[in-house]
């Protein structure tokens, strides 16, 4: 059971069918309910709506949309998290597409793997997440923090090309490269690359706007402070003497996107 308390989900071994996307699966969905309300909960299997309780073994108390809800052995569904406001989201294993759509507030963090577009546009929106957090510990597919509008996204393992992809807000960390495409069309926001062996390949919309130690560099100690509290990934990545190069992304625009990588 999580030490986070709230609701513990586990898809259940023997399930043959399956769900339509994670869109529900949300604390600020389920946290609320009662056992009895959550286990009657109805989530869209192909054309049909199936009890929760079908799906899933449930554990754990009672809590609050503010609180956890922790997701194990779930199917790499689409859209988990999708449009979350509030509360924090464990999932233990992998998570599909979409995770974090239009993602409003709140915490999700993955202990595995995801798919394209973290905290991309939901169906109907053209913003993507504008608040909380996303911590992926594996690989991330995709176009990470495609269309972001706020919030954080920190991927533990390797991303796919094209992260922060017209980004106009927020922060991507991306622990291990290649980095391929990053920043393309981005517009504000900020970029955090922490593998020195994986350059970033330049083009006409980038320039380097210097060298610095990361102790010259105050917003740079904030974050990685909050993520080493947050993840032991990131533990003792970036020390003060630690040098970053600092990149303009829009340099034929407003100048407002900015790329740090450790060098």
């Amino acid at each position: 059971m999580s030490d986070r308390g709230g609701y513990i989900l586990t898809w259940k071994d023997t399930n043959k069918v399956g769900l339509s996307d994670g869109t529900m699966l949300r604390p600020d969905v389920l946290g609320g309910l009662s056992r009895e309300a959550l286990g009657a909960f109805e989530l869209p299997v192909g054309r049909e709506r199936v009890a929760l309780s079908k799906l899933f073994e449930i554990e754990g108390e009672h809590g609050d949309n503010e609180g956890c809800l922790t997701l194990r052995n779930l199917p790499r569904l689409p859209r988990v998290g999708a449009r979350m406001a509030s509360g924090e989201l464990v999932i233990e294993g992998d998570a599909g597409d979409g995770l974090g759509a239009s993602m409003r507030g709140g915490v999700i963090r993955v202990t595995g793997r995801v798919g394209d577009e973290v905290g991309g546009p939901d169906f109907g929106s053209d913003r993507g997440m504008v608040g909380g957090e996303i911590f992926v510990a594996g690989d991330a597919g995709e176009r990470v923090g495609y269309r972001q509008r706020g919030g954080l996204i920190a991927v533990g393992g390797c991303a796919g090309k094209l992260a922060g992809y017209r980004m106009l807000a927020g922060t991507i960390v991306l622990k291990r490269g290649p980095y391929e495409c990053v920043g393309l069309e981005s517009r504000r926001g900020t970029m955090v690359l922490l593998d020195a062996d994986s350059p970033v390949a330049m083009n006409a919309t980038m320039t380097i706007e210097g060298e610095f130690a990361a102790s010259e560099m105050v917003a740079v100690g904030l974050l990685m402070r909050h993520l080493g509290a947050t993840s032991e990934q990131f533990v003792g990545v970036v020390r003060p003497d630690t040098k970053i190069r600092l990149l303009s992304l829009d340099q034929f625009e407003i100048r407002k996107a900015e790329l740090w990588q450790v060098c």
